[in-house]
């Protein structure tokens, strides 16, 4: 399962911590910057854009795409079946 996109959901708020208990949330593998750039919640370093993913599924080469004229960045993530773990 991927649920991709502008969820304007916050990563500090109640309904995000209920999704990230089903999938998880594939910018958090690494530090996560905000992707609002609205002048007033820079502050905040708010993320409202997420890549969740659930099952055998994983994300890998995170980024952030600037969107010049919107009020925050596209967020990017190569999204495929997680590696095997080796056994022995």
């Amino acid at each position: 399962m991927v649920v991709a996109g502008d969820t304007n959901l916050s990563d500090r708020g109640y309904g995000y911590r209920q999704l990230t208990g089903v999938v998880d949330d594939v910018m958090r593998s690494t530090w996560a910057l905000p992707t609002s750039t609205k002048p007033l919640f820079l502050p905040l370093r708010l993320r409202i854009d997420h890549i969740m993913v659930g099952g055998d599924w994983c994300g890998r080469s995170r980024g952030r795409i600037p969107l010049p004229g919107s009020d925050h960045d596209a967020i990017s993530a190569t999204i495929g079946p997680c590696p095997s773990t080796p056994t022995g």
